[in-house]
């Protein structure tokens, strides 16, 4: 098995990186084939692949959209701007003007963005483990690394933090014109932030946004779910 087949592998068993990351991490994979000069066919049975792994993704099914009809520099150097646009951090600076106490559920690449670039402004984050996957403890391991004081607690002890927080953030893995979706659990983070009277805010780019017939719910699966964005205080992109 061959170097880049092996960051494949990789790629397909990641259950923990968010989907902006997991696009990015496929971005440099196919850049890897391309400039490898692998065939059409390669790379488009990797994306084949990917898109069946991570069906409940956006960005991962934009990515496969994308080099449909052409895989080259252009084609390549396009998806990269798309991913590289990240306004959501300057739109986020509405949320920090004081230092704030943050709740979160699942992990996000750019919950992770925005929270590394208030930092000045974050007491703490609490993580929710987001079980069954886990996600949250690499979370908050990752803000512990960047001199954030993060904590993590289990799902079920939610009730506990979310009084003495000051909003809830969340990623997403795809927004549609009523509905969101992202990791199983966090429609009763979002319900036991409302009954806290707590805001909750999603923070996602633009490419996770798709028309609700242009995505199948029923793909799902049993660690996805989708919340209705009536719930939510705000999408910051």
């Amino acid at each position: 098995m061959d170097i880049i087949e092996n960051q494949i592998q990789e790629l397909l068993r990641d259950r923990s990186s968010g989907s902006q990351e997991l696009a990015e991490k496929a971005l440099k994979i196919i850049k890897r084939l391309y400039s490898a000069g692998n065939t059409a066919s390669r790379i488009n049975n990797f994306l084949e692949k990917t898109a069946e792994r991570f069906p409940q993704m956006v960005a991962i099914i934009k990515l496969k959209e994308h080099f449909s009809d052409e895989i080259s520099d252009k084609t390549i150097h396009e998806f990269e701007n798309l991913l590289s646009d990240k306004s959501y951090i300057e739109n986020a600076s509405l949320l920090f003007d004081t230092t704030k106490k943050i709740i979160t559920f699942s992990r996000s690449s750019a919950v992770e963005d925005v929270i590394i670039y208030y930092k000045k402004y974050v007491d703490k984050v609490t993580c929710c483990h987001s079980l069954p996957l886990g996600e949250g403890k690499k979370f908050a391991e990752d803000l512990k690394k960047n001199m954030i004081s993060s904590q993590l607690v289990e799902d079920g002890e939610l009730s506990r933090f979310i009084p003495d927080s000051d909003f809830m953030l969340l990623g997403a893995d795809a927004i549609t014109e009523d509905l969101f979706v992202n990791k199983v659990g966090t429609l009763q983070a979002v319900l036991l932030a409302q009954h806290f009277k707590k805001p909750v805010y999603v923070i996602s780019s633009s490419l996770k946004k798709i028309k609700k017939s242009d995505y199948s719910l029923e793909k799902l699966g049993q660690y996805f779910e989708a919340i209705d964005n009536s719930l939510i205080t705000d999408f910051i992109y």
